[in-house]
């Protein structure tokens, strides 16, 4: 998310951490410069950087592959890219 927000016009990076009920929610926003659609969300190693292999989103996809109590929702805007991700305990 850092190094997205670097190369973009407006640089912005925000993570939050909630306790809900039963849950921990981490929402990860930031803008990035270029092209990002959902379906590049989809692969794991998925980046917008050049010569990148994009740990974020393998962390992301690790963290979902050992909980099956896991979810993520991605959103993307036209300038801005938001990850929540729901662990259930």
């Amino acid at each position: 998310a850092i190094e997205a927000a670097v190369q973009a016009k407006v640089r912005y990076v925000s993570v939050e951490l909630r306790n809900i009920d039963d849950a921990l929610e981490i929402i990860v926003k930031n803008t990035y410069a270029g092209q990002v659609t959902e379906a590049q969300l989809l692969h794991p190693k998925s980046t917008t950087k050049p010569g990148h292999s994009g740990h974020g989103l393998c962390s992301v996809y690790d963290i979902l592959s050992r909980n099956k109590d896991a979810f993520i929702n991605w959103q993307v805007g036209s300038q801005y890219v938001s990850a929540q991700l729901l662990i259930h305990a």
